[in-house]
């Protein structure tokens, strides 16, 4: 992807969406066989083979607080500051700038830890995840 860092990845995944820094994504793939881990909680899939790589797949619907869908199409692979990690998402709704997010200020009390940004297109906040 561009190292453009003003430019975001938006995609869906349970009742929730999410955004992440262009620049940070390694590639989309159909989601690819994964081997489960036993007593792992629920979000996490799994870990996969990619690139000689062990990397981590997790739910982002999970994460994002809904029951982690196994049946997602789609996967990310997103270079974090340390490594790779894969994200199972459901839908792939396209590149978006910064600039087109209005950006509201939440109390992170209710907003969790993560930023959260409105975009117009969409009529939902969008969660930005800069891992």
């Amino acid at each position: 992807m561009s190292s453009d860092t003003s430019m975001l990845m938006i995609v869906g995944a349970g009742q929730g969406l999410y955004a992440f820094p262009a620049h940070s994504i390694e590639i989309i793939l159909p989601t690819p066989p994964y081997t489960q881990m036993p007593l792992a909680p629920a979000h996490v899939f799994g870990v996969m083979n990619y690139k000689s790589s062990i990397v981590p797949v997790y739910s982002l619907a999970g994460l994002g607080g809904d029951v982690a869908d196994e049946e997602t199409p789609f996967c990310l692979v997103v270079k974090t500051k340390k490594d790779l990690v894969a994200f199972a998402v459901q839908n792939i709704l396209g590149v978006r700038s910064k600039n087109e997010a209005v950006l509201l200020q939440i109390d992170r009390e209710h907003a969790g830890e993560l930023p959260v940004a409105a975009y117009l297109q969409f009529e939902q906040t969008v969660q930005l995840l800069d891992i």
